[in-house]
């Protein structure tokens, strides 16, 4: 059986270089939602204003793992940033 490779993760700086190259302000703020949060991509797209603790800087990702199983994942202090402004606008990814 052939090994698996080493798992990498990306450095922040690239993190934040792959955000910053999105297309549009919604695009962005969908990928530091995802990569501030590890989310799915199927998840990120669910994610209404409703699931937003602004304050405790959580987002709630509904029914991950199973259909009827929530988790709260606490958004990186990088990407709130990023996701706060589109936010309290308009947020295209939420429905």
């Amino acid at each position: 059986m052939a090994k698996r490779p080493p798992i990498a993760f990306y450095k922040l700086e690239d993190v934040k270089r792959i955000v910053g190259a999105g297309s549009s302000a919604e695009m962005r703020a969908l990928w530091a939602l995802m990569y501030g949060t590890g989310i799915e991509v199927s998840v990120a797209l669910t994610i209404r204003r409703q699931d937003f603790d602004e304050k405790r800087k959580e987002v709630r990702a509904r029914g991950t793992k199973a259909h009827s199983r929530d988790r709260i994942c606490r958004v990186a202090d990088w990407a709130d940033q990023r996701i706060a402004v589109p936010r309290s606008k308009y947020v295209a990814f939420c429905a």
